[in-house]
């Protein structure tokens, strides 16, 4: 499991997120408004549904892959909130988009396995309802609870983006990609690496640094450590001016010697 951070998801588990956005809500229109008002004895139904559980099962594969994607590739931070509630919230929704996209395709092909029959060459025609079979109602129950949960991540998502404006649309899309340790943070002072929706920091502020990229950091520490290991050549002595001796216009008159008795 990577635990580095990165500015943006993994391009594979971008690519993968927006196509299972699509066929669930593909799969879920055609639950709701298709099937539901296409009555069992009408022949085309069946084929529908072999559609149906078809896109159920793409659906599972690629579930399985981005999990795994996910799991074992950099990521951003875990996106925060100015409420530790609705951070928790987010934290449990989150997690249970995975379980329930399992469920409601489990439930499915639970209840094609007890209509399995009507598959066969010598088919049996659909029961008039499957309301009579408790997997289709399980499927029922959790297909609708999958709604409300992609309604509240998509809330959740547009509150981010156009309320915190904490540029989190970004994060799962496609762009530049920068990674760096779990342990460190993509700029000074800055705990969300957002890196392309953040602003550089005013040039006026002498104590805020400038962002710079893990490869120019890494660059600058090598040339102060070979700065410190390179000997210094002494430095030259600064010459200095003299100041010019000038000789006396008359010299001073000698002293005349004294005698012993102190007289001349």
């Amino acid at each position: 499991m990577s635990r580095a951070l990165a500015s943006r998801y993994q391009p594979i588990l971008v690519a993968l997120h927006w196509l299972l956005a699509l066929m669930i809500i593909g799969l879920l229109y055609l639950g709701f408004f298709v099937l539901a008002n296409i009555p069992n004895s009408d022949p085309k139904k069946l084929d529908i549904l072999v559609w149906h559980m078809t896109g159920g099962m793409f659906v599972l594969v690629l579930m399985i892959l981005r999990f795994i994607v996910r799991m074992w590739s950099a990521r951003p931070a875990t996106a925060t909130s100015a409420s530790s509630l609705l951070d928790r919230l987010a934290w449990g929704a989150h997690y249970s988009l995975y379980v329930i996209v399992f469920l409601v395709i489990a439930s499915g092909w639970a209840s094609g396995w007890l209509i399995s029959s009507v598959f066969q060459p010598q088919s049996k025609p659909l029961p008039d309802t499957f309301v009579v079979l408790p997997t289709f109602r399980a499927h029922a129950v959790l297909a609708m609870l999958l709604v409300i949960l992609i309604a509240g991540h998509s809330a959740a998502a547009l509150y981010h983006q156009f309320v915190l404006k904490d540029g989190l649309f970004s994060r799962m899309w496609f762009g530049e990609r920068v990674i760096v340790p779990a342990d460190k943070t993509l700029l000074p002072g800055v705990t969300q690496p957002l890196l392309p929706n953040l602003p550089p920091p005013s040039s006026s502020d002498p104590q805020t640094p400038a962002p710079t990229s893990p490869e120019k950091k890494e660059k600058a520490s090598e040339a102060q450590k070979r700065s410190r290991l390179t000997p210094q050549a002494p430095a030259a002595p600064t010459p200095t001016s003299a100041a010019p001796q000038v000789p006396p216009s008359h010299p001073a008159p000698a002293s005349p010697p004294e005698s012993a008795t102190g007289h001349p």
